[in-house]
């Protein structure tokens, strides 16, 4: 099984986003390249990936899914090329996004991929 990979930027900040279960890698990558934006519903707590075109939902990411990455200070103004060293990982929720400036407002799209994963776990409401 494969999930879909998308990495977004917002200031000094990187989000690396899991979505979705397909069984395919081709169609985890069709899901990573639909024209979509990363949008912050702050009423709920939650991320939530939107098609372009439709403003229709397409995938919500929970805080276990999300990968916060923030630029380090040493880096900020020396570097034009960044690469995952020039970053350090964050253990923020996305509850406490609209507490930071570089996480309240809009995201940009950087790239997107797929991942295998040999587990998955479902947490069903019965």
């Amino acid at each position: 099984m494969y999930r879909s990979v998308t990495r977004w930027q917002s200031g000094s900040y990187d989000l690396i986003v899991q979505t979705g279960v397909f069984f395919h890698p081709q169609d985890a990558l069709a899901f990573g390249r639909q024209p979509m934006h990363l949008k912050r519903d702050s009423t709920a707590h939650r991320l939530v990936l939107v098609d372009r075109r439709t403003g229709t939902e397409l995938a919500e990411a929970s805080d276990s899914e999300v990968q916060v990455l923030k630029l380090k200070e040493s880096v900020r103004a020396h570097r034009f090329v960044l690469t995952d060293a020039d970053f350090e990982r964050q253990a923020i929720p996305i509850s406490q996004f609209e507490s930071i400036a570089d996480l309240s407002g809009s995201f940009a799209s950087l790239s997107f991929g797929a991942i295998e994963v040999s587990e998955i776990h479902f947490d069903l409401l019965l």
